[in-house]
């Protein structure tokens, strides 16, 4: 049976996500990963960021 993601949150473990770029910035290391489930994740030194809702001031 495939997993399924509820209210966009996926149930598999990060550790299988596909790591899709690293970068160094002054705040620490940013990776943008892509899960099973087809989610992007942003993390910041292997902590989960959440974008921005809104975007910045026009």
């Amino acid at each position: 049976m495939p997993a399924t993601s509820t209210n966009g949150v996926c149930p598999g473990d990060r550790e299988r996500w596909a790591v899709l770029s690293r970068h160094r910035t002054s705040q620490g290391e940013v990776t943008y990963r892509m899960c099973f489930c087809g989610r992007i994740g942003v993390f910041l030194d292997g902590r989960e960021v959440r974008p921005p809702t809104r975007s910045p001031a026009r």
